[in-house]
C-alpha cells in the first residue's frame, strides 16, 4: 500500500503475492478470499496466462493487485511448484513493483525467491525461537547472495522503551552481526481493530507509532532502492 499510494499509475503496476498457502493471511486480514478453484489449473502449469491472471486476482481500493490462495496441500502437490513458478513469471511480466510474502519454510520456490529479490525484509519477534529462525534465514541469504542484496532486519512488536524488551538493540546487532536493525511498535489494540474491521492499520489511525515506524522504514529502504 505504501508503493500503491504514490499514484494511480504506481498502484496499477504494484502487486502483492501471498505465498502462504496454508492460511492466505494477506487476503484474510483484509477479509478478501479468493473463490477461484485452483484444482483445474494446478495440473496444467501452462494454462495460467495474462487473461487468467485477471480472473484469479483480488483488488484493493487503492488499485493494488493481490494474489492470495488458501490451498494448504499445494506445496506437496506434484505440479504445485510449477504453478507457483508460472504465477511468479506472469506477475514479473505484468507488474513493475512486486511484493512477495514468503513464509520461512522450505519449499521448491523458497530459494528462487530469495535469489531473485531486489530487497529482502526479515521480520522477527523478540523471543529466542523467532530470533534463531531469523538469524538462520539471514545467514542463508548471505550464503546465497553475499552482499549483492539489501536485507532489512525488522524487530516486530517491540515496546517503545527498549528496556521493556528482553533484547536491546545492541544485543540484536550482535546476534545478527548487522547494524541498523529496524523496529515496529507493539500495538495490539490497533491491529485487533484493523483486523476486525478488515481495513489497514493506517486506516484506523495513521498517526499511530506502528504506522509511523512502517512508513519511515519503507521510505528509507524503498526510496533508496528506486534510485
Amino acid at each position: 500500500e505504501y508503493l500503491a499510494g504514490k499514484s494511480t499509475e504506481r498502484a496499477a503496476s504494484t502487486c502483492l503475492v501471498d505465498l502462504d498457502f496454508q492460511s492466505a493471511n494477506c487476503g484474510a486480514y483484509l477479509n478478501q478470499f479468493n473463490q477461484f478453484d485452483l484444482s483445474g489449473i494446478i495440473g496444467q502449469p501452462e494454462r495460467p496466462d495474462v487473461e487468467l491472471m485477471d480472473v484469479i486476482k483480488l483488488s484493493r481500493p487503492s488499485g493494488l493487485t493481490l494474489y492470495s490462495f488458501e490451498r494448504p496441500q499445494l506445496p506437496f502437490e506434484a505440479h504445485g511448484a510449477d504453478f507457483v513458478f508460472r504465477l511468479l513469471d506472469l506477475v514479473a511480466y505484468r507488474f513493475d513493483d512486486i511484493v512477495i510474502d514468503l513464509p520461512n519454510i522450505e519449499t521448491p520456490w523458497h530459494n528462487s525467491v530469495l535469489q531473485t529479490s531486489d530487497e529482502i525484509f526479515i521480520v522477527f519477534e523478540l523471543n529466542v525461537a523467532s530470533l534463531r529462525q531469523g538469524k538462520r534465514l539471514y545467514k542463508k541469504i548471505r550464503e546465497l547472495r553475499g552482499n549483492q542484496v539489501n536485507i532489512t532486519l525488522v524487530a516486530n512488536k517491540h515496546k517503545r522503551k527498549w528496556f521493556g524488551n528482553h533484547f536491546s538493540r545492541s544485543e540484536l546487532e550482535k546476534i545478527f552481526k548487522a547494524p541498523h536493525i529496524k523496529s515496529v511498535a507493539l500495538d495490539n489494540a490497533l491491529l485487533t481493530d484493523a483486523l476486525n474491521r478488515a481495513i489497514l492499520p493506517s486506516e484506523v489511525d495513521g498517526r499511530a507509532r506502528f504506522n509511523k515506524d512502517l512508513k519511515l522504514m519503507f521510505k528509507e529502504r524503498l526510496s533508496d532502492a528506486s534510485r
